[in-house]
């Protein structure tokens, strides 16, 4: 199930991003700071112009995975477009229909902001082959690469 996330998510949604943490390998290499990442989820979970929801394997389960967009426009256009700022789902529940679902979740909403263009990423670099025929799945195309510099 899929829903909106709220202040209460926060605990849970910290235990996540640990997870991407190692799991993406910026855990030990970049600091890992609760109340940092805390105050950046509250601000977006009560931002304007913001998609921020969870998927649920049902009521009462903790969160598996999250999905965080804004409308805006680019430094380059006026144009209104939608861009995904964080998009994990936890390993055990990956392949199970909750990543389909958020990203179906994200394009209605952007659809509804009447946005003229959606994109999503995998800045996190994980499973590459993977997010690229999800994403494909979900009618988005690839454009371009993202490289680090360690």
């Amino acid at each position: 199930m899929i829903r909106a996330l709220t202040q209460d998510d926060i605990p849970t949604l910290l235990a996540l991003f640990e997870q991407v943490g190692h799991e993406a390998g910026w855990i030990p290499r970049l600091e890992f700071n609760a109340e940092h990442i805390a105050n950046h989820l509250a601000t977006f979970i009560h931002r304007d112009n913001v998609l921020a929801v969870g998927a649920q394997a049902g009521p009462g389960e903790p969160l598996c995975g999250l999905l965080i967009a804004e409308v805006g426009s680019p430094w380059y256009s006026p144009t209104r477009i939608a861009s995904e700022r964080v998009f994990y789902v936890h390993p055990v529940y990956r392949r199970h229909g909750f990543a389909s679902a958020l990203i179906t979740c994200y394009r209605e909403w952007a659809d509804a902001q009447g946005v003229a263009e959606k994109t999503i990423g995998n800045g996190l670099g994980l499973q590459p082959d993977g997010v690229r025929a999800l994403c494909e799945s979900q009618g988005f195309t690839p454009i371009g690469y993202i490289f680090k510099q360690l």
